[in-house]
């Protein structure tokens, strides 16, 4: 589990380790079985440790799993893929 304070972070499927420039709390509402479900998740925004912002950043959520690569315009990419704002914890 990360936090705002991780450092050296590895993301699976990705080189070298990471850390975190920002975090909020963002929700995606999709169809599961034909009713909708809303899953409220604390985002990380993640740079690379070693090439920092001259490469793309990922997004993934406190146990790390990726939610979105390829990342450049910060949680704007995240809001763009449909997810939302959501009320922090």
């Amino acid at each position: 589990m990360i936090t705002r304070d991780s450092e050296h972070i590895r993301v699976e499927g990705h080189y070298g380790t990471w850390h975190v420039i920002d975090d909020g709390w963002y929700a995606l509402t999709p169809d599961v079985n034909g009713e909708p479900k809303t899953y409220r998740v604390h985002c990380f925004l993640l740079e690379h440790d070693e090439y920092g912002d001259e490469a793309a950043s990922v997004i993934v959520d406190q146990d790390v799993r990726l939610l979105l690569e390829d990342v450049c315009n910060g949680f704007d990419d995240l809001l763009e893929a449909g997810w939302v704002v959501a009320d922090g914890e």
